[in-house]
């Protein structure tokens, strides 16, 4: 309903000047509003992303030292002697060459410059070719070791040790397996007996004998677990004569023939 200017007039004082203020407080907010709507929004400040060092995310440049380390010769027990030759009742077939290769050794990482620093040692040494015993890699033979190459680095896996009781850990390799955190992988030796003669089940007959036991063992967050347990015979000037396989003793194998050359 729409008053008229003579009927607002006609109000009483109370109630005129009532409606007067609230004409004048519609008016003021009005003229506010066109300055509210004209008033520019503060612009959104640019955030500063700070970039992180990437670092050498494990890429390094190889700065490699070389040097010449000279002609190395098997221990007895492996017998490794260029132009020597084994077969094993499992067909398996091997023989024995000069090699060539190199031990390899890190020596220090910069993660300034990203550089690894390696000793890279040029060798002469035998070389078993074919399937000698588990880990033997490429079967380069260093006295009584066998060098392996774990991550760009040489280690030299021990194979042979005389004493009786004796212990030790061909090399440990820290790796990662599938999703499960870090585990650790454990080839582990031990000489369990020593024999003036031992009997192979072909009935052939070997003298001076060192039985050695070889575990494989992995250590991760599951607990530990073996995968694989052998028994390995050397026979003095012979080399390996017999592997039995203690969890599987379908894939055991023993010397049928074999040559050693002259040395």
């Amino acid at each position: 309903m729409t008053l008229s200017i003579s009927k607002i007039i006609q109000l009483k004082p109370s109630f005129k000047q009532a409606f007067l203020v609230a004409i004048t407080l519609l008016f003021i907010t009005a003229c506010r509003k066109d300055d509210i709507d004209v008033i520019p929004e503060p612009e959104d400040e640019e955030e500063v992303v700070e970039e992180e060092d990437p670092g050498c995310e494990g890429v390094f440049e190889e700065v490699i030292t070389y040097f010449d380390g000279g002609a190395f010769e098997s221990g007895p027990y492996l017998a490794a002697y260029p132009g020597s030759w084994w077969t094993y009742s499992n067909e398996d077939s091997l023989y024995c060459e000069l090699g060539h290769t190199h031990i390899k050794n890190l020596t220090s990482r910069n993660f300034e410059t990203c550089e690894e620093y390696y000793n890279y040692t040029e060798v002469t040494v035998p070389q078993i070719i074919g399937n000698y015993t588990r880990n033997s890699g490429e079967g380069y033979i260093y006295a009584d070791s066998i060098l392996v190459d774990i991550e760009g680095e040489t280690v030299i896996a021990q194979q042979i040790s005389t004493e009786v009781g004796s212990q030790w850990y061909e090399f440990i390799d820290n790796t990662h397996a599938y999703e499960n955190p870090w585990y650790t992988f454990y080839p582990e030796r031990e000489v369990i007996e020593h024999y003036d003669s031992l009997e192979l089940p072909n009935g052939n007959w070997f003298y001076d004998v060192l039985e050695i036991s070889q575990v494989l063992r992995y250590d991760g967050k599951d607990g530990e677990w073996l995968t694989g347990y052998y028994h390995l015979f050397y026979a003095n000037e012979i080399g390996l004569i017999w592997e039995k396989n203690i969890f599987v003793p379908s894939y055991d194998r023993h010397l049928e023939d074999y040559y050693i050359a002259p040395h």
